[in-house]
């Protein structure tokens, strides 16, 4: 029987960071949803995600943030709705797994969609799998994984991959062109996962204490972004 993963994404790009796992499905025969939950003014982030996913057979996307007019940064305002929506679209329904961003504790879109999609897989009895963004922890010099503190618990699974495999996932970089600033701050870390790591964490959620307490500062994209654009001498917002 061919099994069914849904993706909640808060933005187009951020199917960048579980490529590893949406690989992995694909090569065991999954079939993919991946939901872009808001969506831009312009539709051009949205283009390049569908460019580079067009290279992974068995995806299927749904522009659900621009159907329903949910805009990038108001997804807290508008999460019953969307929930009530999502909660009742057939592919969710009969998916074998849900899969989101891991609630981080800052960034409003990210954390949206995880109290989303965990609601959904509550009401619907289905696992529900998460995995880190670029949000790290900083503790004492030290970054520590949102994935792996924080107010949300579980089992966490690793994802290896061949070499090959983490540079063709990298070379994907450069169909986001328009998020080229953020990018360019996050390519480091990015090779650090594709090509020295070359694995994977995802946690199978198991607990959500939202009133758990994190152990340092979170490091924010809008902090790296501002650095990068002070330096290149840039409007900062």
């Amino acid at each position: 029987m061919i099994k069914n993963l849904s993706i909640l994404l808060p933005h187009s790009d951020d199917e960048l960071f579980a490529l590893p796992l949406i690989n992995q499905k694909i090569n065991e025969g999954w079939k993919i949803n991946i939901f872009f939950i808001t969506s831009d003014s312009n539709s051009i982030r949205e283009e390049e995600s569908k460019k580079m996913l067009s290279h992974f057979p068995n995806v299927t996307i749904h522009q659900f943030g621009r159907l329903n007019k949910i805009n990038d940064g108001n997804l807290k305002n508008c999460k019953e709705i969307v929930e009530s929506l999502l909660e009742k679209n057939s592919l969710i329904q009969s998916s074998d797994a849900i899969l989101t961003p891991v609630f981080e504790g800052g960034h409003v879109d990210h954390d949206s969609a995880f109290i989303i999609g965990h609601s959904i897989a509550s009401k619907l009895s289905k696992p529900h799998y998460c995995f880190s963004l670029y949000n790290a922890y900083e503790t004492f010099f030290v970054r520590v994984s949102a994935l792996r503190a924080g107010p949300v618990q579980g089992e966490i699974e690793t994802i290896n991959f061949k070499l090959s495999e983490g540079h063709s996932f990298l070379k994907k970089v450069f169909f986001y062109r328009s998020q080229f600033v953020i990018l360019a701050i996050l390519f480091s870390g990015l090779f650090k996962i594709f090509i020295m790591k070359r694995k994977m964490e995802v946690m199978k959620v198991s607990s959500f204490d939202p009133a758990r307490k994190h152990p340092g500062r979170l490091f924010y994209e809008n902090q790296m972004k501002n650095k990068i654009k002070s330096l290149l001498r840039l409007p900062v917002k």
